[in-house]
């Protein structure tokens, strides 16, 4: 954390992602591993929490006082049965949240849209409340929230003059996308991903009529297979 600090840049942890942990901590510390970290100066306005799935309102509190941004990986906390993180609450008390998908061995695809769908549709049923997180609120956690939670919100997140163009370019002449009534449901709720047409990043086109431009496809794939059957054979 002090190397972090000494450079200027943030500092990532994962943090109250299972009960296991919770218990852990106040077994051995009689404190729970939020307050712990805190107690170690390591929560801070740069450090950057994945999960958040085990807090009480005082540690949501903490969060947000400290200025702690915390990264919402649904789908992983969902396949790996560590709980529903309280994100409603989160944004009641301002704490900055963002959207993750965690990695591939606790979630198997890194999919943003299925992930955007499945926070929405997890908090509205586990608070019983169908306005929680509506689909404007989610496509915001997903883009300028994880901008926020890089300190890069200036930089990327929203369309606007003087920031990087990011863009994906949807095609609307699909299944997925018709009839077509609400930008933000559609999004959120009706696309998967198979609908985005062209990718740029920072002003460049990195994928055209969905062919990627930067990397050879075929090539990828058969490496892939190379290494998971390596994996296989150990």
């Amino acid at each position: 954390y002090a190397l972090a600090q000494k450079n200027d840049t943030l500092f990532h942890i994962h943090l109250a992602e299972t009960k296991w942990e919770l218990e852990k901590f106040l077994s051995e510390y009689g404190m729970s591993s939020v307050e712990y970290v805190d107690k170690l100066g390591i929560l801070g306005n740069k450090t950057l929490a994945a999960h958040g799935v085990w807090l009480n309102d005082k540690e949501i509190d903490l969060l947000a006082t400290r200025g702690t941004g915390v990264a919402h990986n649904p789908e992983c906390n969902m396949k790996i049965a560590s709980g529903v993180a309280p994100i409603p609450k989160m944004l009641v008390k301002d704490v900055k949240v963002g959207l993750g998908t965690d990695g591939t061995a606790s979630n198997n695809n890194l999919n943003m849209f299925q992930e955007m769908r499945t926070m929405a549709l997890l908090h509205k049923l586990n608070s019983n409340d169908p306005t929680v997180i509506p689909a404007r609120k989610a496509i915001e956690i997903a883009t300028i929230g994880g901008a926020k939670l890089l300190h890069k919100e200036k930089e990327i997140g929203s369309l606007e003059v003087g920031k990087k163009a990011d863009m994906i370019f949807i095609d609307l002449n699909h299944a997925n996308t018709t009839p077509f009534y609400n930008i933000y449901s559609l999004l959120v709720y009706s696309l998967n991903g198979t609908e985005i047409a062209d990718v740029m990043i920072n002003g460049k086109f990195v994928m055209k009529d969905k062919r990627l431009l930067t990397i050879d496809e075929k090539e990828v794939y058969t490496k892939a297979k190379e290494i998971s059957s390596r994996i296989k054979s150990l």
